[in-house]
């Protein structure tokens, strides 16, 4: 929400104290403002609430548009110029107070409440948030404004607050050097802007870059800035049948824009193809009325609303953080009484900031002249110096992948004594070079320093059978593949019987949307799973791996929500299924570039205990309710999917997987899976014990038989002995 606009003319309204001429204040402006901000309040609540609260940031920066444009013709008017010094000096009064205390609340937030994995990117998006940059970070990092549960940034909402002020940073210098030419100059640079704005949204493809840009929401600006030029001419053409038409009209657009609050998701593809631009207009439209009109400004202007206006700048900013911290998991409370108490804190708080900072500095009853100059920039200068240390602490304890999303581990080769350790079936070594003169065979991959020799070339009219190696793996998928990647490595490394690369990442599935639902209020952002396979193709050329071992699904079993699709959606629905299978084939054929055997396990039904889950990751799993996740139609309807589709891949192999977890989990004494999800390294001992290890050396061999693939190194992998299962 554009937290800025909320303040951009609060100055001229209370009492006309900072237009010299004496601005009129308009009751229904604050009104649209704490309508605006109650929508956003239940958007980020519970979105099932207000699915399109967040439109109520085009109201905002419609109504910023319009009023600082106002002003500025209004001064260019009186005095021939436009004030630069004074116009920022009036911004920073009223903004910056508030919003340093804010970030300030955040830095305690994310202390308290963002887990520890996650805390250098939001320390990084206060530092951004600080300096007005936060919608340019999130762009650049990938970040989502759905993502609001796993990865929480106290200060997500300050990308608008970003967008105001570098609005308010460029806007004065352009109004004074086109208002040269009168309003009509000031008319059509405004013009100029929201249709290369509207353009940009209609071809650009990438729907956060759309939603966060500067560029591309600047037409919603610039739309208020034309409502606000374009009303002096309206009343004089309609005279006092203004008041009329106004009121007919705002009443119209106010109906539509309450029913894109409850009826538009933020996935819808109209939106981000010219359709934020036409809701700009409906939003100039509405306050039109609200200042031209009679009727519409009597139905508007109602206490509570205008109250709730006033303070609406302070809500904003301090609703987010406040949100993070009180979450059913640590009040112990159920959704309705968490909604009281969250609105309950965010208005007790916005009002004491309003009545105790806010207006005392904008008013200069406090800090008066340079004293407010000093105080302030002391402030952005603690604040900054409070984010270097955290961020430097926590940045140490990050795993290199972890802004792409992507998780890899490089295969340490086993040492000589290692390899010789393994026990190999004599009947698969064709002859064996004396170990009194031959050194052990240098592996493909990583060597064990600046030192290390290149083994020397085998000459070729020289035919020396070479001896079996143990089995190279890349493990391939989602959390789950993560967790059997540690466990089969862990096995290896304790064995020298096997070698484990692995290239993962949460939550990704082989269709994938930009995010998932794993139960009410617990949604997920995937990161990396477009690289995912790409990744896994480089990796398994690089080590030389006998095969890439996919296990991935877990999370196609949630609801997802998926390009130009409204709504959520699930596997057994006919357009997901549809998409599903060719997402599935276009995986295949990614991963069949590496030219190796893909042993796909198939996906064994979650039994996924969510309070176990929140255990391990030391924090409350959020949301509340059943997990679909958990339910074994979509398991099995998922399965038949894979199996019609991979079933025509002859690099592509199948393994039961799901069979061999089911059998072990009936009889176990404790879980395989720790939270019914991610199987610990003991479960996968077990796996192995039970002969997971055959199954992939039983579909490594059928693809090897039927397509002569090459053997990395020209020697085949021995696979381990182990119980048949």
């Amino acid at each position: 929400m554009a937290a800025a606009s909320v303040a951009a003319a609060q100055g001229q309204d209370d009492q006309g104290r900072e237009d010299p001429a004496g601005t009129t204040y308009w009751p229904a402006l604050d009104a649209l403002r704490g309508l605006a901000v109650a929508a956003v309040l239940l958007y980020h609540a519970e979105p099932l609430l207000m699915p399109g609260g967040f439109l109520g940031v085009s109201l905002f920066f419609t109504l910023s548009g319009f009023l600082i444009t106002r002003l500025a013709v209004a001064e260019h008017d009186r005095t021939g110029r436009v004030g630069l010094r004074a116009f920022w000096g009036r911004r920073i009064r009223r903004l910056l107070p508030a919003s340093l205390l804010a970030l300030i609340l955040a830095m305690a937030v994310t202390a308290v409440a963002v887990p520890v994995d996650q805390r250098a990117d939001a320390i990084g998006d206060v530092r951004a948030a600080l300096a007005n940059l936060a919608n340019w970070r999130f762009i650049l990092e990938g970040a989502s404004y759905a993502d609001l549960d796993l990865v929480p940034s106290p200060v997500q909402h300050y990308w608008s607050l970003a967008i105001e002020e570098q609005f308010y940073l460029v806007f004065p210098v352009v109004a004074l050097l086109a208002l040269r030419w009168g309003r009509r100059g000031l008319g059509a640079v405004l013009a100029a802007v929201a249709a290369a704005s509207a353009l940009a949204q209609i071809h650009l493809d990438d729907v956060d870059r759309i939603y966060f840009g500067t560029d591309t929401r600047a037409a919603e600006l610039a739309v208020g800035g034309l409502f606000a030029l374009a009303l002096p001419h309206l009343r004089s053409l309609l005279g006092d049948r203004l008041h009329r038409s106004a009121d007919a009209l705002a009443a119209f657009a106010l109906l539509t824009t309450l029913a894109f609050w409850t009826g538009v998701q933020h996935t819808n593809p109209t939106l981000y193809g010219g359709g934020l631009a036409c809701i700009a207009v409906v939003s100039g439209l509405v306050i039109v009325g609200a200042v031209a009109g009679r009727r519409v400004p009597a139905l508007l202007a109602r206490r509570p609303l205008v109250a709730l206006g006033r303070i609406s700048y302070g809500i904003y900013l301090f609703h987010f953080p406040l949100y993070l911290l009180l979450t059913e998991a640590r009040l112990g409370l159920g959704g309705g009484a968490v909604l009281a108490i969250r609105v309950t804190a965010t208005l007790a708080v916005a009002a004491a900031s309003y009545h105790l900072l806010e207006q005392p500095i904008r008013l200069r009853r406090v800090l008066p002249g340079r004293a407010a100059v000093a105080a302030i920039s002391a402030a952005v200068v603690a604040v900054a110096l409070i984010t270097v240390p955290v961020d430097r602490r926590l940045a140490t304890d990050l795993p290199a992948s972890f802004a792409s999303g992507l998780d890899i581990v490089e295969i340490e080769p086993l040492g000589a004594a290692d390899v010789g350790s393994v026990a190999t079936p004599s009947s698969t070594t064709e002859a064996v070079a004396d170990p009194a003169t031959t050194q052990a065979p240098v592996e493909p991959g990583p060597t064990p320093g600046p030192t290390a020799a290149p083994a020397a070339p085998t000459p070729p009219d020289t035919a020396v059978a070479l001896p079996p190696r143990v089995p190279r793996l890349l493990v391939v998928g989602d959390s789950t593949g993560e967790a059997n990647a540690a466990g089969l490595r862990a096995w290896g490394e304790r064995t020298g019987a096997l070698e484990v690369a692995s290239v993962t990442s949460p939550g990704c599935a082989v269709l994938h949307g930009p995010r998932f639902r794993v139960r009410t209020g617990y949604v997920f952002e995937p990161k990396g799973c477009d690289t995912l396979l790409r990744s896994a193709v480089d990796r398994a050329q690089a080590q030389a791996v006998d095969a890439i071992v996919v296990f991935i699904g877990s999370s196609q079993l949630a609801d997802w929500e998926l390009p130009g699709v409204d709504g959520w959606h699930h596997v057994g629905d006919a357009a997901f299924d549809t998409r599903y299978e060719q997402a599935l084939a276009d995986a295949v054929r990614t991963l069949s570039a590496a030219q190796v055997p893909v042993l796909w396990a198939d996906v064994p039904t979650p039994q996924w205990d969510l309070d176990a889950f929140g255990a391990m990751l030391g924090r409350p799993a959020p949301g509340t309710g059943p997990t679909p996740m958990n339910d074994p139609a979509r398991a099995a309807r998922l399965g038949d999917l894979d199996q019609r589709v991979l079933a025509g891949h002859p690099l592509v192999e199948r393994f039961a997987y799901a069979e061999l977890l089911d059998a072990l989990e009936s009889s176990a004494r404790t879980p395989l899976r720790t939270d019914g999800l991610h199987l610990s390294i003991e479960g996968m001992e077990a796996l192995v014990d039970a002969g997971l290890l055959d199954r992939l050396a039983v579909a490594h061999r059928a693809v090897v038989a039927r397509t002569e693939v090459a053997i990395p190194g020209g020697r085949s992998p021995t696979w381990p002995a182990t119980t048949s299962g």
